[in-house]
C-alpha cells in the first residue's frame, strides 16, 4: 500500500527568492488515539513557510504516530 497520500501532502503556492527571510509556523490540527494500540496516537499538523512579507511559500499537512505520555 502507498501510505504517502495518507501521511503528507504539500503545496508550493509561491516561489522562494534569493534574499527571502523565511519562517515556519506549525499548528496541530488533530490528535486521534489509536483504536488498536493504546500506547500511541496519530497527530495531524499543518506547516506553513512564510517570507518576510507574510506570503505563504509552502503549505504541508502531515500525520505522525506518537507514543502517549505515561501519567
Amino acid at each position: 500500500r502507498d501510505w504517502s497520500s495518507d501521511v503528507c501532502s504539500s503545496d508550493l503556492p509561491r516561489p522562494t527568492r534569493p534574499g527571502d527571510r523565511i519562517h515556519v509556523e506549525a499548528e496541530i490540527s488533530a490528535i486521534t488515539p489509536s483504536k488498536t494500540k493504546l500506547d500511541r496516537g496519530i497527530v495531524s499538523y499543518v506547516t506553513q513557510a512564510l517570507n518576510q512579507h507574510g506570503d505563504v511559500l509552502l503549505i504541508s499537512t502531515t500525520k505522525i504516530v506518537v507514543f502517549k505520555k505515561n501519567v
